[in-house]
């Protein structure tokens, strides 16, 4: 690719997506949750309005976090 020719990848895709996770109660108002989450996303790469290709995103994402009921 030549300088200044600028890479384009599409801004809104969507794929489907597997989520497990818990919640662990740490006393009546508080917990912790984790889950794990697997993802599939594929979008369109271009260059000066050429299509280069298709990129293939499937990451595993982590989470953990702390919540309260009231």
């Amino acid at each position: 690719m030549p300088n200044g020719t600028k890479l384009d990848v599409k801004n809104n895709s969507f794929g489907p997506a597997l989520q497990i996770g818990a919640d662990y109660a740490v006393n009546k108002s508080w917990f912790v949750n984790v889950d794990v989450k697997k993802l599939w996303v594929k979008t369109d790469v271009s260059a000066a309005g050429t299509k280069l290709g298709t990129l293939k995103l499937d990451p595993w994402v982590f989470g953990i976090g702390v919540g309260t009921k009231f």
